[in-house]
């Protein structure tokens, strides 16, 4: 069989080459739609697990007078005060404290091969790098989940002296892997950065009103729970570290504004405990409409995607399966010719599907090779999927010349001499 199978596409290899790049493309139209699918219904997911009826808060100092923040700052209880408002904060009963803050981090140009993800490179030491800083609220709340090593847990939020985890985003996957150290400069101060995980790619959250905010370009610091200072420098340090850590966000419940007061009662009541009184707060549920808009943005994305899709999977299924029926059925003759030559009905029938299934799983393998290599896209439900799609199409597009074989005398087939080998 297989040496027939050999006199097969040697016969006919403009036909078998050209079958095969038409089903490899076709195959590749059906995994990339598989995977825009899932990546699209992954997306809307996460965002209604994340946004659906919550509220987000904007809480900042209030602060903003340069005379007033220093006198604030004088005090010699300043960063007892700062600290004590940010734990209660972070602990409250009635909403989640989403401390989160953006900035540059300074990293010793020597040891590192990120230049493409540096604003600044003007300094031949240092390479300025995006780094976000978060709570452990905000790291589960938004649920962020990392394509290798592991996402930060509890105990990464505490200090260990100049040593921090750091999750990485998935632009730099290519730069660094989970162990490596980075030694960086953090808040006019050198320490060593442990990386722990590489987020998924296109990792978001909500920051600074943005709904879509993408962490693939930053390195991920754990906000700390830093001990007592030891230096009057190591102290101010800490001041402006946990004046980041107090502009935060509030999330609640979205309701009937019972929610909103009972948190907005627990704000002052910790501001009063604390000694931290000037505060305020912006936007009443200011991820509401974006999270609804993108929503929208993602179901017409989808509609059109899958309108296209329907339309060209339509055109091609039915242009594929008649070219392999009626190039099948121009083999009826010769496999009469074989029958008279002795081969059975079984036999026939084994090699003119074996024909159409060679195709296709070259086109399969191809596809593969396609959607992994060229287009990434490795999950194993498109993988499954598509085989079993070749399968199911090879064999039927092979039932009714098999059924011609099984059902008609085969000699009736001989007078189509266009059809032999």
């Amino acid at each position: 069989m297989f040496r027939e199978l050999y006199f097969y596409l040697r016969h006919n290899k403009m036909t078998a080459f050209l079958l095969t790049c038409q089903i490899s493309l076709y195959l590749v139209l059906l995994g990339t739609f598989m995977a825009f699918t899932s990546e699209i219904h992954y997306g809307k997911s996460n965002l209604e697990n994340i946004y659906e009826n919550k509220a987000i808060y904007h809480l900042l100092d209030g602060y903003f007078d340069p005379d007033e923040f220093s006198n604030f700052r004088d005090r010699s209880d300043a960063l007892e005060i700062l600290k004590e408002y940010y734990h209660e904060l972070d602990s409250a009963s009635s909403f989640q404290y989403l401390a989160m803050f953006n900035q540059d981090i300074s990293i010793d140009a020597k040891e590192v091969a990120v230049n493409s993800y540096s604003e600044s490179t003007d300094d031949v030491e240092h390479i300025n790098v995006r780094s976000f800083q978060m709570n452990l609220q905000a790291h589960d709340y938004f649920m962020l989940d990392v394509s290798e090593g592991r996402a930060f847990v509890s105990n990464d939020f505490e200090d260990k002296n100049g040593i921090l985890p750091v999750l990485l985003g998935n632009s730099f996957a290519d730069y660094y892997k989970v162990g490596d150290e980075i030694s960086v400069s953090f808040y006019q101060q050198e320490i060593t950065l442990s990386v722990v995980g590489i987020l998924s790619e296109n990792s978001l959250l909500y920051f600074n009103g943005d709904p879509e905010f993408y962490l693939d370009d930053y390195f991920i610091l754990p906000y700390v729970n830093y001990a007592p200072p030891e230096t009057e420098y190591e102290e101010e340090r800490q001041e402006i570290i946990y004046f980041s850590m107090i502009n935060g966000y509030i999330s609640i419940p979205e309701g009937d504004g019972e929610f909103t007061r009972v948190m907005m009662a627990e704000v002052e009541a910790i501001s009063q405990k604390t000694g931290f009184d000037n505060y305020l707060f912006i936007g009443s549920n200011p991820n509401t409409q974006p999270y609804r808009g993108l929503i929208n943005v993602m179901n017409a994305n989808y509609n059109l995607v899958k309108t296209i899709f329907i339309l060209s999977f339509v055109i091609n299924a039915i242009v594929i399966s008649l070219i392999l029926f009626f190039e099948q059925k121009k083999r009826l003759p010769a496999f009469a010719i074989h029958y008279l030559h002795g081969a059975s009905i079984s036999i026939l029938a084994k090699r003119l599907i074996s024909e159409v299934l060679l195709i296709m799983l070259l086109s399969y393998a191809l596809s593969q090779i396609i959607l992994s290599s060229v287009l990434n896209i490795n999950s194993i439900v498109p993988q499954i999927t598509l085989f079993f799609t070749v399968v199911v199409l090879a064999v039927v597009v092979s039932i009714l010349p098999i059924s011609n074989i099984v059902r008609k005398p085969l000699v009736v087939f001989l007078n189509n001499e266009e059809g032999s080998m």
